[in-house]
């Protein structure tokens, strides 16, 4: 990587149905201190138009990459709500350290209500709207 570039990481290091947020590997987040840089932790949010908890994006159990994917594009209600929580100095802490306080940032922003857009004081929340739709049917 060039200085200056970006990296993300998913420390969970599996995915969830978005119920709850899962253990972060605290090992994905050694290179950010070995590198001496800040990390910037983000909450995504699946959501239907009406703000409701969506599972369509869930890529869980049995199910294969093509079908999580398939589900995706066959959403006509997803919305997908990125909010960024505090900046962390990953010099200032041990990996251990680390993944812990980012998992908690990212619980905390969890529980704020998800219609909300805009910015709070320790938050930014962004809404995306996903609406390509491969499986709809034409009757032409």
């Amino acid at each position: 990587m060039v200085s200056g570039e970006r990296f993300s990481v998913f420390p969970e290091g599996t995915t969830t149905n978005g119920r709850a947020v899962g253990h972060f590997h605290s090992s994905l987040l050694q290179p950010a201190i070995d590198a001496g840089v800040v990390i910037q932790p983000f909450a995504l949010r699946y959501q239907n138009r009406q703000g409701e908890r969506s599972e369509d994006a869930a890529y869980i159990d049995d199910i294969s990459f093509g079908q999580s994917l398939w589900s995706i594009l066959c959403s006509r209600n997803l919305h997908v709500q990125l909010i960024a929580t505090p900046v962390l100095d990953a010099t200032e802490m041990d990996r251990r350290t680390l993944a812990k306080v980012a998992q908690q940032y990212i619980e905390k922003a969890l529980e704020i209500e998800p219609t909300f857009i805009g910015e709070d004081e320790e938050h930014i929340f962004i809404d995306s709207s996903y609406s390509l739709n491969p499986c709809a049917t034409s009757n032409s």
